[in-house]
This record gives C-alpha cells, sequence and structure tokens, in this order.
C-alpha cells in the first residue's frame, strides 16, 4: 500500500477525495439534515460518482501500462535563478498587495467582506503562488537537508498571506502540507508521522476558519458543530451535486459556455474590452443561477456537478482523458522533474480544488504551473561545459610521440 501511494501519488490522493466526498460526506449529511441544516441528498449522484471513479481508474491504469516508466532524475545542476527570481516575484506580489489593501485581517468583520475586500486584486494572489516554485527549486536544486528550515520559511508565508489576505488558508498551508508529501516520498518521514502531522493540520485550518469568520462567542460545543459544518462545506459539498442535479432535470443544461467562460476569465479587460462583468464558469453559474444568489462569496460546484453543467448526460466521458492527465502528472513526480516536485508541493491544494471546483479549474491551473515552472527552469539551466579540441597545439605531445625516431 505504501509503496503504491508513492508511486501514484495524485490517484490516491484523489481516490481518498472522493471517499470523503462520495462516503463521508452522504453520513454528514444525513446527519445535518436531522439537525435542521441543509436537505437530504439524491442517491443518483452515487451511481454517477461510482460510474465517473470507475473509468477513471480504467484510463489511468490503462495508459500507464501501456507507456514507458522513466528513470527518476536526481538534482540536475541548475543555477540559482530557479528558486530567487520566484522569491523575488512572490516578494513584489506581497508588497504591492501591501500598499493597495494593508492587512485585511485587521478590517473583517465576516466571512463575505474578505471578497470583498480582495476584489480587483487577484493578479497579486496568482503571483504570491510563486512561492511554491520558490521551494520546488531550493529542493530541486540542494535536496532537503534541513526540512525544518523548509517549514519554518513557509509558516512564515502563510502568517504574512493570512495577515494580508484575511484568509485563504490553503495558500500558505498547502504548501507546508506539500513538503510533508515530498518528505514522505523520500522516505525521510514514515507515513504514521505523516498522518500525525496532517490530520492536527486539518483540524486546525477548520478551527481557524471557524473562530475568523464566526462573529459570536462560541463554546466548545458550538465550535465542534461549526468544525463539522465546515468540514461538510469544505471537503464534502455534496449538497452542491444534488443542488445541479435538481436543477438540470427541470431547467436544461448551459452547455460548454460553462468552459469558455472559465478560461475567459483570464484575459484582461484591456485586451477583451468588452468582457462581462461575471463570467459565467462552474461556480459562477451554479452561484447565480443555480442557488439565485447575488453574494460575492463563490459557491463550489464539485467536480461533477461542473463536468453535468458542461457535457450534460455524457458528463462521465470525460473521466477518460482526465485518468490520462493524472497519469501523466504522476510521471512527472516519480521522475522527480523540477515540474513534478513543483506538483508535489502543490498536491493538496490543487486535489482540494479539482473536486471542489471542477475539471476546468484545475486545468487552469495545471497551466499555469506548468508555463512558469518550464519557464524558471529555462532560465536556470547551465549549458554542459565544452571540453577543448583534442589537436597538437592543445595537449603537450606524449612520451611516445617524443621517444619516436624522427627522419
Amino acid at each position: 500500500m505504501k509503496y503504491f501511494f508513492s508511486r501514484n501519488l495524485y490517484y490516491s490522493m484523489f481516490a481518498l477525495s472522493f471517499c470523503l466526498l462520495y462516503v463521508i460526506g452522504p453520513a454528514l449529511s444525513s446527519y445535518l439534515n436531522n439537525q435542521g441544516y441543509y436537505k437530504p441528498f439524491d442517491n443518483a449522484i452515487l451511481y454517477q460518482a461510482a460510474l465517473f471513479f470507475s473509468l477513471f481508474s480504467l484510463s489511468y491504469f490503462f495508459f500507464k501500462n501501456i507507456t514507458k516508466n522513466k528513470k527518476q532524475k536526481r538534482y540536475r545542476p541548475v543555477r540559482k535563478y530557479i528558486y530567487t527570481i520566484p522569491l523575488a516575484l512572490t516578494g513584489l506580489a506581497l508588497m504591492l498587495y501591501f500598499v493597495k489593501n494593508g492587512f485585511v485581517i485587521s478590517k473583517l468583520d465576516g466571512y463575505e467582506t474578505r471578497y470583498t475586500a480582495n476584489v480587483g486584486a487577484g493578479i497579486y494572489t496568482q503571483f504570491m503562488q510563486l512561492f511554491y516554485f520558490f521551494i520546488a527549486g531550493l529542493i530541486y536544486k540542494k535536496g532537503v537537508d534541513s526540512p525544518k528550515r523548509l517549514i519554518l520559511i513557509s509558516l512564515a508565508f502563510f502568517v504574512i498571506t493570512f495577515a494580508l489576505l484575511g484568509g485563504h488558508r490553503q495558500l500558505g498551508l498547502g504548501v507546508i502540507i506539500g513538503i510533508f508529501f515530498y518528505l514522505m516520498l523520500e522516505k525521510k518521514i514514515s507515513p504514521h508521522s505523516f498522518l500525525i502531522i496532517f490530520i492536527p493540520f486539518l483540524i486546525f485550518s477548520l478551527a481557524i476558519a471557524v473562530l475568523r469568520y464566526e462573529n459570536d462567542s462560541l463554546d466548545i460545543e458550538q465550535i465542534i458543530k461549526f468544525v463539522i459544518i465546515f468540514f461538510y462545506d469544505g471537503l464534502t459539498p455534496t449538497e452542491a451535486h444534488t443542488n445541479i442535479l435538481q436543477y438540470v432535470h427541470s431547467n436544461g443544461y448551459p452547455g460548454l459556455s460553462i468552459i469558455t467562460n472559465q478560461f475567459g476569465a483570464y484575459i484582461p479587460r484591456d485586451i477583451w474590452t468588452d468582457k462581462p462583468l461575471m463570467m459565467l464558469n462552474g461556480g459562477n453559474y451554479y452561484t447565480s443561477i443555480v442557488l439565485g444568489r447575488t453574494s460575492v462569496v463563490t459557491y463550489s460546484p464539485t467536480l461533477l456537478g461542473e463536468l453535468i453543467l458542461a457535457h450534460g448526460p455524457y458528463f462521465y466521458f470525460a473521466a477518460i482523458p482526465t485518468g490520462v492527465l493524472f497519469c501523466a502528472i504522476d510521471r512527472s513526480v516519480n521522475a522527480r522533474t523540477y515540474f513534478g516536485i513543483t506538483m508535489i508541493l502543490f498536491s493538496f491544494t490543487i486535489i482540494f480544488n479539482f473536486y471542489r471546483e471542477g475539471l476546468y479549474v484545475f486545468l487552469t491551473k495545471i497551466i499555469f504551473i506548468f508555463i512558469f515552472s518550464r519557464i524558471f527552469y529555462a532560465i536556470s539551466r547551465t549549458k554542459p561545459k565544452r571540453s577543448p579540441p583534442v589537436n597538437s597545439y592543445t595537449h603537450p605531445p606524449t612520451s611516445a610521440y617524443m621517444n619516436k625516431k624522427h627522419a
């Protein structure tokens, strides 16, 4: 089991997430429904989830078996630009954000005000993610001689970004969990040690969400109740899948506009002058059309919910390219390429976003990571030294030549 997980990191993490979503999720849904929260889930989502996961697994292992394994690559000689440039860009993003907004955490009085405070600052948040590339560059060039140093630097990044953004826990905590994933894959810590570290991190992330966004003074029983609700909302939102299923039965499917709007959201308004104020990608469509809400908070449609909106009753065919994509990512992870190490560090946050937000949000993040990893690697790559040509002018005569009789 340990070997399987280490060789199939992204597949294993997605499988565990899927169990959370479609096994623990319905159980939590039933419990919370009895407590007066949420509505019962539709049993059809379980059959749809089982079909999607079966096709996903078949395509993953089929593609893995018909392609050759790459040899694991050790750290290549690269210049320090591979980590200094992303660190400089991260620092610039943090400074510009601070000049624009200050410490948002000091201005908040609830959950929605964080989103209001961050309107128009999305580009800075995107560039803050380059901190992951900084840590990946350090690992790629130098290995991990001092894990504590990497973790302390990442903790400082978490504190700074949490205070600046007024939340956004996964930005800072994600890279710390990614470092522990890397240490586990390199057998520097055991899986048991990883779980002892990971579970408190998960509880901590939920607890600070409750304490940050619930304004009333809460007793222990209320905190536990809200932690369960935040866990259900954050990690197992089966209600979104149910809501979308019930919506499309009555209203039909919006279709491929969900996909085009997702990628169109990244086009600057200076280039696309007629860009709509709200791009109806999966999350925005679910929030504003399915739920009919106008708040600045965007609710997550889940992976299958987004695919149903985009592809209708044929959504499960998307499982096949998804399996191939995950297999390709795991090959880079196993080969320890610079992109692969970066994907290990992103693994927790990107899988979290994958099953919550959807495939096309996931693709935009993969494209972002791939482009920047190629840029930083290309800038930092060292040129191989060329040995001088062998001739009589560059090499002194050999002893055999010296002793040879000449006419």
